[in-house]
């Protein structure tokens, strides 16, 4: 499956002309947010490279765009290898997440109009609809919740703060993947997207923000709970 995807997206950017750096960039994501790659494996540029078509220089210039995001270490002399880290580095960037969440979710509350909550319902109700014994459920959530996410960030209308947090919402998308935590969040995740529409409605942007940020560190907490199940071999803090 992997390798059609991959030759797919060769084919669509050799249709569109993107760089080499890009092409590299996607392909490695690809592997990243499909479980190839797990936390503190090594990745071999030698054989990117041969798999791909794609030189080394490309390679190693979207390892290190990578690297800036969070997602990979390149040890100088050693190599590359997925980041592998400690779980209260995890929770303090979860934290950090929350926050920012709170912030847009409270702009959305003061900002948005009843008559722009429309999509916004319809992703909800797409995502307490899905059936959590479908075998591609955790896809599906995933790929809802972000848009159910993008949502709130455009009814912020701050698109700066959006921009940034999106970049937040890679990283925490990678550590559920890793750690296998999506499936844990659906019970919980309708009631407390309804419960976030209902405050940004009533223009309580104090409550949309507290129940934003409550959200994030559910998420938090669930990664918590299958951290030394689904990463035995990581260092763990002291609880």
């Amino acid at each position: 499956m992997l390798g059609i995807i991959v030759h797919l997206l060769i084919a669509n950017t050799r249709i569109n002309m993107p760089s080499k750096n890009a092409q590299a960039y996607e392909l490695i994501r690809v592997k990243l947010f499909s479980g190839n790659y797990m936390f503190g494996e090594a990745i071999s540029v030698k054989e990117l490279s041969e798999e791909t078509g794609i030189s080394r220089q490309p390679i190693m210039t979207a390892l290190y765009r990578l690297q800036e995001q969070g997602f990979v270490e390149i040890i100088a002399q050693v190599g590359c290898k997925v980041v592998q880290p400690e779980l209260q580095t995890v929770l303090d960037f979860y934290e950090m997440f929350a926050a920012i969440e709170s912030v847009l979710v409270g702009f959305a509350a003061q900002r948005a109009q009843p008559t722009e909550l429309y999509r916004l319902k319809s992703l909800h109700a797409q995502i307490s609809a899905l059936n959590p014994s479908h075998p591609q459920v955790e896809q599906h959530y995933r790929q809802l919740n972000i848009e159910f996410h993008k949502e709130l960030h455009t009814l912020a209308k701050s698109p700066q703060v959006s921009l940034r947090q999106q970049a937040n919402f890679d990283l925490s998308d990678f550590y559920l993947l890793q750690t296998q935590s999506f499936k844990q969040n659906l019970p919980f995740a309708g009631h407390e997207h309804q419960s976030i529409i209902l405050a940004i409605e009533n223009k309580d942007n104090l409550q949309a923000a507290q129940l934003a940020r409550e959200h994030i560190l559910n998420v938090a907490e669930n990664i918590k709970k299958t951290w030394r199940k689904s990463t035995p071999y990581l260092s763990q803090t002291r609880q």
